[in-house]
C-alpha cells in the first residue's frame, strides 16, 4: 500500500466532497449510464510549479477553459499551482491513491518511478522536445510493457521539455573544463551524466539555484534553456553550452482513476479529444520554441556552441551510461537492448 503525503492526508475528505457533491449523486455512473446529462463535475488540478510557469498559463489554463466550454460548463477543473496542496516528489503518489484529481509531473523528481522514461534522459539521444516526445508516443503505442508504467491513473498528457544543456559561470566546451565545478542536476539520470563529464553535482530545487550560484555555492546548473528566461538565471550564469544535449526531460499530466470514473463517457471523451498526442506535442512545440527565443534573446549569456566534433567527445564519454542503464533493465526484467533499440527506430524514423 502506497504511503500518502500529509498533504494529500488532510485534503482527502475536501477532495472527497468536492467530487462526490458533484459527480456521485447517481452512485458513480455518468450520463451514459442514464445519469443526469447536466451535472457538473467538479475537479481540482493540483501542482507544484508557478503560476507564471509557461506550461501553466499557456497551456494547462487554456486546457481547462477549453474542457469547460465543449462541456457545457460540466467539466469545472479549478487549477491550484504553486505546490499548495501537492509535492514535486508526491504528487504521482497523490494523483495515483485519488487525493488529487489531476497533477502535472515532471519524471526527473521521481527517481526509480519510471525506468523506461528514463531513457530519455541518456545523453545525446534527442536534438529536440518535439522529436523527444513522439518518439516517447510511438514507444506508447507499441510497447505493453512501456504503457504499464502508467496503470495507477489515466495518463492525458506526455512530453519533454526542450533539451537539456549546461549553464556555468566559467566556460565549457569539453569534459575537461568542468573538472572542480558543482552544478545542479535536475535528475538521477541527467546526475550520472555530469559526474561521468567530470563535475561535482549539488542537489537542490530550482528555486534555490538562483541564490545558490550568486553565492558562489554552486558553479551553474544542467537544465532546459526554456528554463533560463523562466527562473531569470540570465542574471547569475555567464555560459551556456550548446549541442551538448544532456538530457530530455520527460514530464506528465495524469487523472486519478477514482475522478475518470466518476465521469460519464461523454466527458471522457472530450478530455481524450483535447489532451493526448496532439496536445504532448503542442507542449513540446512551446517548449523547443521558448528554448530556442531563450537562446537567440538571452543578453549578458556567451554561448559556446559545440561544433561535432567536440560533441562526439561527450557522446564517447556518455556510452558506459548507456550500457549501465541497459542493465539496470535487465535486472527489472525487461530486455534492455531491445527496449533501447526500439526507441531509437522510432526516433531515427522522425529524423
Amino acid at each position: 500500500m502506497k504511503k500518502l503525503s500529509s498533504c494529500a492526508i488532510a485534503l482527502i475528505a475536501v477532495l472527497t466532497m468536492s467530487l462526490g457533491i458533484a459527480g456521485c449523486g447517481n452512485g458513480g455512473g455518468g450520463a451514459a449510464d442514464g445519469g443526469d446529462a447536466s451535472e457538473v463535475f467538479n475537479l481540482m488540478w493540483a501542482h507544484p510549479f508557478p503560476a507564471m510557469h509557461h506550461v501553466n498559463r499557456l497551456q494547462i489554463e487554456p486546457l481547462v477553459e477549453r474542457l469547460y466550454e465543449r462541456s457545457g460548463g460540466r467539466l469545472n477543473i479549478t487549477v491550484e499551482p504553486g505546490g499548495t496542496l501537492t509535492t514535486t516528489t508526491t504528487a504521482i503518489d497523490d494523483v495515483s491513491a485519488g487525493t488529487i484529481d489531476i497533477t502535472w509531473v515532471v519524471v526527473g523528481n521521481t527517481p526509480g518511478r519510471f525506468p523506461l522514461l528514463d531513457a530519455l534522459e541518456l545523453p545525446g539521444l534527442f536534438d529536440t522536445s518535439v522529436e523527444a516526445t513522439r518518439t516517447l508516443w510511438g514507444m506508447h503505442d507499441e510497447d505493453e510493457r512501456f504503457r504499464n508504467e502508467f496503470g495507477d491513473y489515466i495518463m492525458i498528457a506526455m512530453y519533454t521539455a526542450d533539451i537539456g544543456e549546461v549553464w556555468t559561470t566559467s566556460p565549457v566546451r569539453s569534459p575537461s573544463d568542468m573538472q572542480g565545478m558543482n552544478l545542479r542536476s535536475p535528475s538521477p539520470m541527467a546526475e550520472l551524466a555530469l559526474r561521468q563529464f567530470g563535475s561535482g553535482v549539488v542537489g537542490m530545487g530550482m528555486p534555490d539555484v538562483y541564490d545558490s550560484i550568486e553565492r558562489g555555492v554552486i558553479d551553474g546548473l544542467a537544465t532546459a534553456p526554456s528554463a533560463i528566461n523562466t527562473y531569470s538565471l540570465y542574471e547569475v550564469v555567464n555560459y551556456g553550452t550548446i549541442g551538448m544535449n544532456l538530457y530530455a526531460g520527460a514530464q506528465l499530466m495524469a487523472i486519478s482513476q477514482r475522478a475518470w470514473n466518476l465521469l460519464p463517457a461523454d466527458l471522457q471523451q472530450i478530455i481524450r479529444e483535447e489532451t493526448g498526442y496532439n496536445f504532448s506535442v503542442g507542449v513540446a512545440a512551446q517548449y523547443d520554441r521558448l528554448g530556442s527565443e531563450a537562446r537567440d534573446g538571452i543578453v549578458g549569456i556567451e554561448f559556446q556552441v559545440l561544433t561535432p566534433a567536440e560533441q562526439a567527445v561527450f557522446v564517447e564519454m556518455a556510452y558506459p551510461l548507456i550500457e549501465q542503464y541497459l542493465n539496470e533493465l535487465d535486472g527489472l526484467g525487461y530486455d534492455g537492448q531491445a527496449f533501447f533499440d526500439m526507441m531509437m527506430r522510432h526516433r531515427d524514423a522522425i529524423r
